[in-house]
């Protein structure tokens, strides 16, 4: 028999912070999934008059702001099993899918990610899984494709249809069409094992003319073909302004810059890798925080791992710290490595 939906925890007291604590880990997953951490001070923070004399606006000293901020600073976001976004740095905001409502973590197709400023890379792993989850079924016009990096080229091979599949071989390099697209710019280009470009180029053909590719994130215009890597991602929905685009055998490096410049929020406590909740109205399971202050950090003291779809089994057991004589209630918020399948 199921029992009665319990009152929702409000958290307008530090003297229950303590008690709502236990829930951001035990509230969010089913019986038996979760051990309940252990909550401690911790041993450094900023204290109420040091805020007066920083400069940089702290985690823990920072005014409320309207919307969730988020930060990630070194650390990895895991976006499905096998999909890993390499940050550098990133800043966003959490948009919910409705107008004033809170943002819903454990809901990715419910809020968005609005990146203001941002450095990641997305390594030839992550590409290749990308590419083949687009063309998987074989009726985008493609199939069978696979994504390599060569030095600063990127190398896809597969088949396309034309009168049946007809096996092609490209290598190109990547560049930035405009805030929303790469442009792959094919140098050499193989089908059916023999080099078409040269004959192409001769007759007057341009890719285009060849090659048909439907869906909505890949498309030819001439000889180019459109990428629209954002588009690619599943959710929850990515918008950003690309800025410049790069290729090496590391990945492929994009920065995004919207125009929309705020004071940079720094961590209440100093970590090499870190990711940062701040402001607006955060859902977690079944806890309401209004103006959170989190910040996530590696329990290894490596790089973050952040993976929206199992952050709760990356929380299981870990010793959360509630920071003491701060302005705001801030909690120093450990993750496990997460290990994709």
């Amino acid at each position: 028999m199921r029992s009665s939906r319990p009152r929702t925890p409000s958290c307008g007291s530090r003297s229950a912070i303590w008690g709502i604590a236990l829930l951001l880990v035990t509230g969010c997953s089913g019986p038996g999934e979760a051990r309940a951490p252990a909550l401690h001070p911790a041993d450094t923070a900023p204290s109420a008059p040091a805020c007066r004399d920083r400069r940089a606006q702290t985690l823990a000293c920072g005014a409320p702001k309207d919307r969730l901020g988020v930060r990630l600073h070194r650390a990895d976001l895991w976006l499905g099993e096998d999909i890993r976004i390499g940050v550098t740095d990133l800043r966003a905001t959490l948009v919910p899918s409705a107008a004033d409502a809170p943002v819903r973590l454990d809901t990715p197709t419910h809020f968005g990610i609005s990146i203001h400023q941002g450095r990641v890379t997305l390594d030839s792993a992550t590409l290749q899984t990308l590419i083949q989850h687009y063309f998987a079924g074989g009726d985008r016009g493609m199939r069978d494709v696979q994504v390599a990096i060569a030095h600063d080229r990127l190398v896809i091979t597969g088949q396309f249809q034309r009168r049946g599949w007809v096996d092609f071989h490209l290598t190109g390099s990547v560049q930035r069409a405009d805030g929303r697209h790469l442009a792959l710019i094919p140098q050499t280009l193989s089908v059916n094992g023999q080099p078409a470009r040269a004959v192409m180029a001769a007759s007057n053909i341009r890719l285009a003319d060849v090659v048909s590719v439907r869906g909505p994130a890949i498309r030819i215009d001439g000889n180019r073909i459109l990428l629209d890597v954002l588009a690619l991602l599943p959710p929850p929905t990515i918008t950003a302004m690309l800025a410049t685009a790069t290729l090496d055998a590391r990945g492929l490096h994009l920065t995004f810059d919207d125009g929309h410049h705020e004071p940079q929020v720094e961590p209440a406590r100093t970590s090499r890798s870190y990711g940062l909740l701040y402001g607006g109205r955060l859902i977690i399971g079944p806890l309401h925080l209004a103006d959170p202050r989190i910040q996530l950090v590696a329990a290894d003291n490596d790089r973050l791992d952040l993976s929206l779809n199992h952050y709760r089994q990356q929380l299981d057991g870990q010793p959360m710290r509630l920071l003491p004589d701060v302005p705001h209630t801030t909690f120093l918020v450990p993750l496990a490595p997460w290990q994709s399948s």
